[in-house]
């Protein structure tokens, strides 16, 4: 299956295949707004994003979701120390998703250290959206959101195709607020949009100073 993929994850997901049986690795698809994974489900598998983004959402009070993460290609998640999913998986756009069986992939050796080393970097990556979120001023926290989502990789290029409303949902902000920073950065030639949620990282420095705090 993974023959038709392009990316820097095609290694990764041919050592999981080539690694653990075959028919604990699936490759699905899903439409925009699929639900991958539900709250309160069995934790049974670990999902590889391929491509597409997925939103990872808490349920809320009003009866409302509430964005907690947006998952962008190469990341695992699906993670919880619990035997039941706490939050839900969507995906935003069309999206390609690998799914290794948990019990059966962690029988390799090899695998089960990939999965530990993803995990790791997933808490990392947790602390820094927190943090990201004690910031001050909206433009701080739109700076750092961008900021996390480019990758030595794709760098200076970040795919993060979600709408305003997605990202003011996590970053705690309003619609008009996201509108108005993203507009200035973009207006400041720090960001350059190029359709298709494709972003240009165009000054780079000028977004780690604001991302840090440090104008």
């Amino acid at each position: 299956v993974y023959e038709e993929l392009r990316g820097p994850n095609v290694i990764v997901l041919r050592e999981a295949v080539d690694a653990v049986d075959r028919p604990s690795v699936h490759m699905r698809r899903y439409a925009p707004r699929d639900r991958i994974f539900q709250f309160g489900g069995p934790v049974d598998t670990v999902f590889e994003l391929v491509r597409g983004c997925v939103v990872i959402t808490a349920p809320h009070g009003t009866g409302r979701r509430r964005i907690v993460d947006f998952v962008q290609p190469g990341r695992l998640f699906g993670f919880t120390a619990q035997a039941r999913h706490r939050f839900s998986a969507v995906a935003a756009t069309a999206a390609t998703v690998c799914c290794l069986n948990l019990a059966l992939a962690r029988r390799n050796d090899r695998v089960a250290a990939w999965i530990d080393r993803e995990m790791l970097a997933e808490i990392d990556r947790l602390r820094d959206v927190a943090t990201l979120l004690l910031r001050g001023a909206a433009i701080e926290r739109i700076a750092g959101l961008f900021s996390l989502s480019a990758s030595p990789e794709t760098s200076p290029v970040i795919h993060l195709p979600v709408t305003r409303s997605e990202i003011a949902d996590l970053l705690g902000l309003t619609v008009e607020t996201v509108c108005r920073n993203v507009t200035k950065l973009k207006r400041d030639g720090i960001l350059v949009e190029e359709g298709g949620g494709v972003w240009r990282i165009a000054d780079a420095p000028r977004l780690a100073l604001l991302a840090a705090a440090i104008v």
